[in-house]
């Protein structure tokens, strides 16, 4: 009886990604091929201006051919998903979400050009605060902790960090300001849930609500108005040797600042701790089966 529910489970999903590709496949015809001309061609660049250890020549392709091709690649993966499916669904499924954000870049960038290399450097870069945050949230999350403050923590720490960092001159004294803004808002949450048995949905969102009014009044009152006080240092790009230089990986991955190959390390760290030692088991343990405050 488990097998047959399993299988008739496995069927409902290999029709449903059927049907959600040829979705995607329509919608790249009828969302970005009228946008597109005749004559109108794309081109993507690969190249930075500095440091590369060879130049690859641009790509360019008729925009509304592009178009039609991605669309037909989606279709294909749509019916053949729905006649016999694939046996790796997820990888499929990844790679036609990532045709599909490529057909919206190239009707995006219709007519002109457009540095992929530049634009995954900036990504990722953009990408870093929701990472550090998503860490955050992992660790609260397996210790048995809903913090939906994580929002307000951060916006504190940013605050800080330009406030602290203006006044210091110093980039370092900015991020022990950005730390020591979290630390407040994160003990904030622990007084109201631990002390005071406030629910922990409840006083993150008022954590959240405290720290937007907090410095949405203190930027708009003194920061905008003495910008010495919003003019910090930030940490300058640190290309590693050798691997900078890789055509489109190397300035997207290994070109940037302290803060982003920590990143990096955290997300392994993390990893190996919660899975991989004792305390990582107890962690889990916790948040698996938490003792109730009396």
């Amino acid at each position: 009886m488990t097998l047959i529910r399993t299988s008739a489970k496995a069927q409902r999903r290999a029709r449903t990604l059927g049907i959600v590709f040829l979705v995607f496949a329509v919608a790249i015809v009828l969302l970005f091929v009228p946008g597109a001309n005749a004559g109108q061609t794309t081109t993507f660049g690969f190249n930075e201006a500095r440091g590369q250890a060879f130049v690859i020549p641009d790509l360019v392709f008729p925009t509304q051919a592009g178009l039609y091709l991605m669309a037909t690649l989606v279709a294909f993966a749509g019916a053949y998903q729905l006649a016999h499916g694939f046996k790796r669904q997820n990888v499929v499924l990844g790679i036609v979400a990532g045709v599909s954000v490529l057909a919206f870049l190239t009707w995006a960038a219709r007519g002109q050009s457009m540095n992929l290399t530049g634009m995954l450097k900036s990504s990722l870069l953009r990408a870093i605060p929701i990472i550090l945050a998503a860490l955050s949230g992992i660790m609260c999350e397996r210790c048995g902790i809903v913090n939906i403050g994580i929002e307000g923590m951060m916006l504190m720490g940013a605050f800080m960090a330009a406030l602290i960092g203006s006044v210091a001159g110093s980039v370092w004294v900015g991020t022990l300001g950005a730390m020591l803004g979290g630390a407040l808002m994160s003990g904030l949450l622990a007084v109201l849930a631990i002390k005071y048995k406030v629910n922990q949905v409840v006083a993150g969102t008022a954590i959240n609500i405290l720290a937007t009014g907090v410095t949405s009044y203190f930027s708009s009152r003194y920061l905008q108005k003495y910008q010495a006080l919003n003019t910090p240092p930030t940490f300058a790009a640190i290309p590693l040797p050798g691997l900078s230089r890789i055509p489109i990986i190397g300035p997207a991955l290994f070109d940037h600042t302290l803060l982003v190959y920590l990143t990096f390390i955290l997300v392994i760290v993390i990893q190996l701790m919660l899975f991989y030692t004792r305390w990582g088991l107890r962690t889990r343990a916790v948040g698996e089966h938490p003792t109730p405050l009396v």
